[in-house]
């Protein structure tokens, strides 16, 4: 009963982003016993036929499959994307499920503070595929870059990643996009992928109103 969703979402993003890269040969699911789905080219495993797993898996065909990070340290390029994207469908225009899970994934990601997206130690699968990090805080990032580019240069960089002849069906890590995010927003990115990307923690705000009369200040100190 999920195929209408697929059919649904590889139309989405290929309008959004670039046409599905497959497109060309199919896209399947095979059904496997077990607890863990996984990204296949053009044919996903699937253990759980949720929407959201369909629309995480699928989500890799993209970023992953078409692109795949070039080492273990950069895996966020393959895991924060598509937990970024089965996030972002929901919240699609008309529909405002994905409010909730962006909680859910900040509030995920608050609860490994010493840790780096950017993978250091890759001796350990436990922090390849750190679901805080990797996972949450890595689409949690995404979402901060588009705030701060807007959300149509934001995705103008990704369409650049996509199509930049130095990663396409091939291997990318986390400087070409930020070379790419760049260079559609034609600003330097280094201190915010220092920041967030190769540094720990995560931005704590204080807020403060005040009454005055009929009106109210706001103090906001990071």
């Amino acid at each position: 009963e999920l195929t209408p969703l697929a059919a649904e979402y590889i139309e989405y993003y290929s309008n959004l982003l670039i046409d599905y890269p497959f497109k060309n040969e199919k896209y399947g699911h095979a059904q496997i016993d077990g607890t863990s789905s996984m990204e296949h080219q053009t044919m996903c495993s699937m253990a759980h036929t949720t929407a959201e797993v369909l629309i995480h898996e699928l989500s890799h065909q993209w970023f992953g499959d078409y692109i795949t990070c070039g080492s273990w340290q950069d895996v966020w390029l393959n895991e924060g994307f598509a937990t970024f994207f089965h996030v972002t469908f929901n919240g699609r225009e008309g529909k405002y499920q994905g409010i909730n899970q962006w909680s859910t994934s900040q509030w995920a990601a608050r609860l490994e503070p010493e840790g780096s997206i950017f993978v250091k130690d890759i001796t350990d699968s436990n922090n390849i595929f750190n679901s805080f990090l990797t996972y949450n805080k890595g689409a949690c990032i995404l979402y901060m870059l588009m705030g701060l580019l807007g959300e149509e240069t934001f995705y103008k960089g990704l369409n650049k990643y996509l199509t930049d002849s130095r990663v396409k069906y091939g291997f990318a890590t986390t400087e070409y996009f930020r070379e790419n995010m760049e260079a559609v927003a034609d600003t330097s990115l280094i201190e915010f992928f220092n920041d967030w990307i190769y540094g720990e923690g995560f931005p704590i705000y204080n807020i403060k109103c005040y009454k005055k009369g009929k009106h109210l200040d706001f103090e906001l100190t990071q």
